[in-house]
């Protein structure tokens, strides 16, 4: 039996990063992502989790359980440069 391959996580977050808005409005909370989809959100993994149950039992739909991931959305002005020096930038690879 062959293996699915699994998604990149680092593209998904390199999508998030760069979409207009989503610093903004998940600033200071735990993101579900997968596949270019914010599935939910919340103060931390479990209430992301939670979140993203709610949404797809609203929707009728199945939770994912692959090629997900979760990271937290650092709150503007966080990562100053003061403090930091200058703030690296996300590169694709193409």
């Amino acid at each position: 039996m062959k293996k699915k391959k699994s998604r990149d996580p680092g593209k998904d977050y390199a999508w998030f990063m760069r979409q207009p808005g989503n610093i903004a409005r998940y600033a200071g909370q735990v993101v579900l992502l997968r596949h270019h989809t914010v599935l939910g959100s919340g103060a931390d993994h479990r209430q992301a989790f939670e979140d993203a149950r709610r949404r797809a039992e609203a929707e009728n739909r199945e939770l994912p359980q692959d090629d997900l991931i979760y990271f937290p959305v650092a709150e503007p002005g966080l990562f100053d440069r003061d403090t930091f020096g200058a703030i690296p930038r996300v590169v694709e690879e193409t």
